[in-house]
């Protein structure tokens, strides 16, 4: 049994003529006819009651039409969505990513791709940093959304957003009386650190908080920005976190910090060999919505302007 056999007999039972069906398929009778026996003999069943004048279908042969017809319809449904996953407007995209870029861009993003692009479902895994390049490697994600950025022989990535570095404390806190701030001036300040092993980032943070001094056993350590952020709010200490994460919170105050030789930018980190139409898709996407919307929703206020890091 072949799709041009079922094709050749839909025709038929709706015609209900072999020379109208023939005539409709483009083909000659002797070859229909010959694939509806084929048909009939792989099946076991006869379809059609023939006469030298008239053509009708068996009680099986209604039946058959009509799972035959469900059939078909189905392998053009079927055409439709692989012509489209391959124009790059269909299919699932699994996105790795932080709970901190929630607190930013991110659900304006995927609004913006659900929007343009409503066939591709973008689906979100919530996982730290230090996961998410295991993860591409194994290929339970396609994209990870990343404060680093990776251009090797397995990655490729492309910048979403800058996102500069700034300390964020209560409105009481004596820090807010400056301008900016540097590295050296949170020596004795009570600090919420990520935990050091939890992405790039935390690891050369630590580093520098132990250069300048500061004691790294008074911390309070914590796997995730959100949970920086509702400690600093609930007046437990400061914390240097993405600007972005701290537009939600307008209770909280931030100041740059000048001399941080860190980048949290957030980059679009996916394998250099899966070239998904839809991944294209998502890049054209997601460029054109960082290009119109990070640098407004980005803007710093008139207390504070933070300085964009080199990115690393």
């Amino acid at each position: 049994m072949n799709i041009n056999q079922l094709k050749y007999f839909v025709a038929l039972a709706e015609e209900l003529s072999f020379t109208r069906a023939a005539q409709r398929l483009h083909i000659s009778q002797p070859p229909l006819s010959k694939q509806i026996a084929l048909l009939e003999e792989e099946l076991s069943v006869r379809l059609f009651n023939r006469s030298s004048r008239h053509v009708e279908l068996t009680d099986a042969g209604r039946i058959y039409l009509y799972e035959v017809k469900a059939i078909l319809a189905r392998l053009n449904r079927a055409k439709a969505r692989a012509r489209a996953i391959e124009e790059g407007m269909e299919g699932a995209i699994e996105i790795g990513l932080s709970g901190s870029h929630f607190l930013g861009l991110v659900p304006q993003l995927v609004a913006h791709c659900n929007q343009e692009a409503p066939n591709i479902n973008l689906v979100l895994n919530e996982m730290r940093p230090c996961d998410q390049v295991q993860a591409l490697l194994d290929r339970t994600i396609d994209i990870s959304i990343s404060r680093y950025q990776a251009n090797d022989h397995l990655f490729r990535s492309f910048l979403l957003w800058h996102d500069p570095l700034v300390m964020a404390m209560p409105a009481t806190h004596p820090f807010t009386s400056r301008s900016h701030l540097k590295m050296r001036d949170l020596v004795g300040e009570r600090l919420v650190l990520l935990e050091r092993e939890s992405s790039n980032f935390a690891t050369g943070f630590h580093t520098l908080c132990t250069q300048v001094g500061i004691d790294l056993r008074k911390c309070q350590v914590v796997a995730e920005v959100p949970a920086q952020l509702y400690l600093v709010e609930a007046g437990l200490g400061i914390a240097v976190v993405p600007r972005s994460t701290t537009l939600r919170l307008p209770s909280l105050q931030t100041r740059p910090l000048e001399d941080v030789p860190l980048s949290t930018d957030v980059h679009a980190v996916m394998r250099q060999d899966n070239r998904r139409s839809s991944l294209r898709r998502f890049e054209e996407l997601a460029k054109h919505f960082c290009e119109r919307a990070a640098g407004a929703f980005l803007i710093p206020d008139a207390e504070s302007s933070p300085t964009t890091l080199p990115t690393h």
